[in-house]
């Protein structure tokens, strides 16, 4: 029976949504990318503010936000907001503060989500934060936001201090923020990396305020302290300075300036950029040369000394000497990376896993239309689409354990990436089932559309063989179901909440020796070799056999294959 119009509508519409999403996620990644830095060049703590709230509302995360940053007592000293009327933002300046105690309720650990905290409209505590309560236009349903739900993002210092919170209201996509929400997520990475830059700059803009201090921070600053006169003549001297150059102040006392620095001609680029740029220069990587020879990278802030009629009489410098810096960046960098990468490599796997359930079972949909140019198109379309989604999670892994002679290329002038092909050959494998038993099949991961796209998969194949498939949305439920059933497969997710798929594991074998699993993950930061061997050694302390491991996103044909395999005999 052919599919009708509404059908093959929804099976377009379908497929164009997987592919928007991916896409959607990615433009929120790099343009929250783009407004962190726009809050690192700004050193006013109300521009910074704005520019947060304004980035949630312009990346299409929540319709409105509120920033405050706190003092003693949980007393708002700033705030910042995007989304909001002009009355109701004169209100929201107007409210009192929300007292300690009511913090200590919101921040507990009964509304924890992820790292935020979500007060739900009908919680008794709600009442109590008050704030702007717009009105409820229709039906809300049960998943979805309310206008009178609360979602705080703490923002923490390098400490773990909570210095604000970030407020929100009205998300996009109209649903509660749930543990592995993507626009929670979104935000919370947006929220520590706004945490840091706006620490910072208070930091360097209190070190800016201590002019009484200038003098005695001077003589014992461990940066390099160096003043010149209008000649460019060296008049002071600091003790850091002494020590980290090799220089006596009677050395140097007189001389040009351009003695300590590996090219004299960097000098005269600083001089310049300060006068283009306002008479200073902050934070500008120069080299300069010790009375030992040795070459010392420096991080140069300098300005440029007027007397009372504006003419120039000299500079201070004020330098660090990165080599330290330099050592613990590189280290911190190699660490932020990796964290960077897991964390993208696994939602991108999970995602592309989601998108891959989906479209071999539109594929399976679209195979029953029997108008063959148009089933051929589809069925064509969704394939390219599979083998695109198969494509990325080999770039994945090929980019978390790249070659050490791995060729590089320019992107555009001052940056360079990875030379590959984005054509990595990915070709799909038919489905074929060979004899297999009648089976009781149960499927394990917390991601809805995975778990039930391979459980649709599976039933799709009922009309050949006898099977039998159940679903479980977490390691705890699956535990419940297979004391209670004899399972013969457990298709499993690895990480999930309390019980992972390891418990799972454990459940099953000492249930029915018999039964086999399977274990999808969408972490693939370790090699293949040491990835087995770390999940053997977590199953060998429990004396248990190895187990097969499918890498999120994977071919459903080969899933088949690996059954066919286990249950062939």
């Amino acid at each position: 029976m052919a599919p009708n119009d509404d059908d093959l509508k929804k099976l377009r519409e379908q497929l164009e949504n997987c592919e928007n999403l991916l896409r959607q996620r990615t433009r929120q990644m790099f343009f929250l990318m783009k407004v962190s830095e726009q809050i690192a060049r700004t050193t006013s703590l109300p521009r910074q503010l704005k520019i947060i709230a304004e980035g949630i509302v312009d990346a299409k995360l929540f319709r409105r936000a509120v920033i405050s940053i706190f003092g003693r007592n949980w007393k708002r000293k700033n705030i910042g907001y995007a989304g909001i009327e002009p009355k109701d933002a004169r209100k929201l300046k107007k409210n009192q503060h929300i007292p300690p105690h009511i913090w200590e309720q919101i921040l507990s650990d009964k509304y924890r989500i992820s790292e935020s905290y979500y007060i739900p409209h009908d919680d008794p505590l709600n009442k109590q934060i008050g704030g702007i309560s717009p009105e409820v236009k229709g039906e809300v349903p049960p998943d979805g936001w309310h206008p009178d739900d609360f979602l705080f993002v703490p923002l923490r210092s390098h400490t773990g201090r909570i210095i604000g919170v970030i407020s929100v209201d009205e998300p996009f996509d109209g649903k509660k923020p749930t543990q592995y929400s993507e626009t929670l997520l979104l935000l919370e990475l947006f929220a520590r990396e706004a945490a840091e830059l706006i620490e910072r700059n208070q930091l360097l803009l209190k070190l800016r305020n201590q002019h009484s201090y200038f003098r005695k921070l001077i003589m014992s600053s461990a940066d390099i302290v160096v003043t010149t006169d209008r000649r460019g003549r060296i008049k002071l001297f600091n003790p850091a300075a002494q020590k980290i150059l090799g220089y006596s102040p009677s050395e140097v006392r007189g001389r040009s300036v351009l003695m300590l620095y590996k090219d004299p001609q960097k000098a005269r680029e600083v001089m310049k950029m300060m006068r283009q740029q306002g008479g200073f220069v902050r934070d500008v990587e120069v080299e300069v040369v010790s009375k030992s020879g040795e070459v010392i990278p420096i991080s140069l802030s300098a300005s440029i000394l007027y007397d009372e009629h504006h003419q120039e009489i000299g500079t201070v410098g004020v330098s660090r000497d990165l080599r330290p810096l330099k050592e613990l960046e590189k280290a911190r960098r190699l660490s932020t990376i990796s964290k960077i990468a897991i964390t993208l490599s696994h939602y991108i796997r999970t995602h592309l896993m989601a998108q891959t359930s989906i479209l071999y079972n539109l594929m399976r949909m679209a195979e029953q239309i029997e108008d063959e140019t148009l089933r051929s198109r589809f069925v064509d379309g969704i394939k390219r689409s599979i083998q695109r989604s198969l494509q990325i999670g080999k770039i994945l892994s090929f980019l978390q354990n790249p070659p050490e002679d791995i060729s590089e290329e320019k992107y555009i002038d001052g940056l360079e990436m990875f030379a590959l092909s984005l054509k990595q050959d990915v070709s799909l494998e038919e489905v074929e089932i060979l004899s297999i038993p009648p089976l009781k099949i149960l499927v394990v991961d917390d991601e809805e559309e995975i778990r039930e796209g391979v459980a649709e998969f599976l039933n799709s194949l009922l009309f050949q063989y006898d099977l039998s498939v159940d679903t479980a949305a977490s390691g705890e439920e699956a535990i419940e179901k297979i004391d209670q059933k004899n399972y013969d497969l457990i298709i499993t997710d690895l990480k999930m909440g309390e019980k992972s798929g390891l418990d799972v594991y454990v459940a099953a074998k000492e249930k029915n020796p018999d039964t086999q699993v399977i274990v999808m993950t969408a972490f693939h930061y370790l090699c293949e070799g040491s990835r087995h061997w770390f999940l053997s050694d977590q199953l060998n302390q429990l004396k248990r056999e190895n187990v097969f491991i499918f890498d999120k996103p994977f071919d459903f044909a080969a899933l088949v294959k690996r059954i066919n395999y286990l249950f062939r005999q």
